[in-house]
């Protein structure tokens, strides 16, 4: 009986992993990138408002960047996909956060928070040229790159081809003759007197001749 259950569960396949899609990975890219950029923000909070009660606090933001970019590295080298949505969904919600951050400074709820002296007027201006670079350098000029490529065909897929299916590369290259690289280099009419050098030392050629 146990041999006849062993050879059933051996011949039965073995079912394959399913992989996500390219739209759910460049959603889960987008979360991932605007959830580590909401750890950053408050890590930023954090060093700021308790730097002062703990010195190692002004480390936090650091360590944390540091943190996210190791992870990042090890999901490409694992996973074999390109996290460069992930990166912009990083620094857009870094840029995100910084004009929140601004908006609070800028305008704050607290009454006995200290004001900004600088007129309304200047403040929205700056709220608002920091939105605009946010918009465009972080979400209009790769979407523009992003349409450019696919218009031209030159699109780069989000995984990285299987090692499988690359070419192989030679391991050691073929040995090269040093006489072949100096002739080689050597022009026309040079190679056409060293021809005629070599039939004139030759014996053989002689020999025949006569």
């Amino acid at each position: 009986m146990s041999t006849e259950f062993e050879q059933g569960t051996e011949n039965q396949p073995v079912p394959e992993k399913k992989k996500l899609t390219d739209k759910q990975l460049r959603m889960a890219q987008v979360a991932a990138g605007l959830l580590c950029a909401a750890g950053l923000i408050v890590s930023i909070y954090f060093s700021g408002r308790f730097s002062e009660e703990n010195s190692i606090l002004n480390y936090l933001f650091l360590a944390v960047f540091v943190v996210i970019m190791i992870g990042r590295r090890q999901v490409e080298k694992k996973f074999r996909i390109r996290l460069n949505l992930f990166s912009l969904a990083l620094i857009v919600g870094i840029g995100t956060g910084i004009l929140a951050y601004l908006g609070i400074v800028f305008f704050p709820s607290d009454p006995y928070a200290i004001p900004v002296v600088l007129d309304d007027v200047y403040k929205i201006l700056i709220l608002v040229a920091v939105g605009l670079a946010i918009l465009i350098l972080g979400v209009g000029l790769p979407l523009r790159r992003y349409f450019k490529r696919k218009a031209e065909g030159k699109e780069l897929p989000l995984r990285y081809p299987d090692p499988e299916e690359e070419p192989q590369v030679a391991a050691e290259d073929e040995p090269v003759d040093e006489e072949d690289e100096k002739i080689s280099t050597l022009s026309p009419l040079e190679r056409q007197i060293m021809e005629m050098t070599k039939e004139l030392d030759d014996p053989e050629n002689t020999d025949e001749k006569e």
